[in-house]
């Protein structure tokens, strides 16, 4: 049945990219390129219903880290842009 995403699919799917310490500079690319509209995602979607308190707040954890990645990747990306670098990140 399609809907929805469901909360811990958006923060387990988002924290592959974000995350990752390795990540290419393509794709740190686009998370600074799109860093509103995902720190909006993070920022608005709702828990799903039933999942239980410890997952709940585990899962809350793991988005506000993502939240500030996201915040850290752009701003080494604005550095790099004022650095001369351009899009490397």
């Amino acid at each position: 049945m399609k809907g929805q995403p469901k909360f811990t699919d958006i923060v387990v799917s988002v924290q592959l990219f974000v995350a990752n310490q390795n990540k290419p500079s393509d794709i740190a690319n686009i998370l600074v390129a799109n860093r509103n509209k995902l720190l909006r995602l993070l920022a608005d979607i709702k828990p799903d219903k039933g999942i239980g308190l410890v997952l709940y707040e585990a899962l809350y954890h793991q988005r506000m880290d993502l939240i500030l990645t996201v915040k850290r990747v752009s701003y080494i990306y604005d550095s790099c842009l004022l650095c001369g670098r351009g899009r490397e990140v």
